[in-house]
C-alpha cells in the first residue's frame, strides 16, 4: 500500500475529529478576539467610528465584541453553529475588506486571521456542527425518544 493510499485512510478514519478540532479551534480564536476587543473598546470603537457610524460607535463595537464571545462559544459547543456562523459573517467581511484595507492587505498578520476565520465560518456554515457537537447529542436524544 502506497502512502496515498494510507493517508486517504487515515483521513477517512479521522474525519469527524479533523472537523471537531478545527471547530473548537475557530470558537477559542472567536473567544479570544471577542475577550481582546472587551478589553481595548477604544480600538475597536475607533475602527467603527472610521466607518462613519457616529455615535453608535461605542454601541456597535459592544456588540461586536459580544457577538464574538457568544458566538464563539456556541461553535465550540457546536449549538446553532450555522446560525452563529451566519452573524459573524459580515462582521468577519467588515474586517477583511474594510477593516485591513487600510492597514494593507499582504503586510497584515491580522488580515491573514481575518480571512482564515471568514473561510472558516464559511465552511462551518455550509458544514454545520459535524457529529461530535451537542446538537447531534440532542437530535440522537430526540431519535430514541420517538422510536421508545
Amino acid at each position: 500500500m502506497n502512502t496515498s493510499q494510507q493517508l486517504d485512510q487515515l483521513s477517512a478514519r479521522n474525519h469527524t475529529a479533523f472537523i471537531f478540532g478545527l471547530r473548537i479551534l475557530l470558537g477559542v480564536i472567536l473567544l479570544i478576539k471577542g475577550y481582546m476587543f472587551m478589553f481595548r473598546m477604544h480600538e475597536l470603537s475607533d475602527v467603527v467610528e472610521a466607518l462613519g457610524m457616529g455615535a453608535f460607535n461605542v454601541t456597535l463595537a459592544m456588540i461586536i465584541a459580544s457577538a464574538q464571545l457568544i458566538c464563539g462559544l456556541l461553535i465550540i459547543a457546536g449549538l446553532m453553529t450555522r446560525l452563529s456562523c451566519l452573524i459573524l459573517i459580515p462582521i468577519l467581511i467588515g474586517a477583511v475588506f474594510y477593516v485591513n484595507l487600510r492597514q494593507g492587505f499582504v503586510t497584515s498578520s491580522e488580515w491573514m486571521l481575518s480571512v482564515v476565520i471568514l473561510y472558516l465560518l464559511t465552511f462551518f456554515f455550509v458544514h454545520g456542527a459535524g457529529e461530535i457537537s451537542l446538537y447531534n447529542a440532542f437530535m440522537r436524544q430526540d431519535g430514541n425518544k420517538q422510536v421508545a
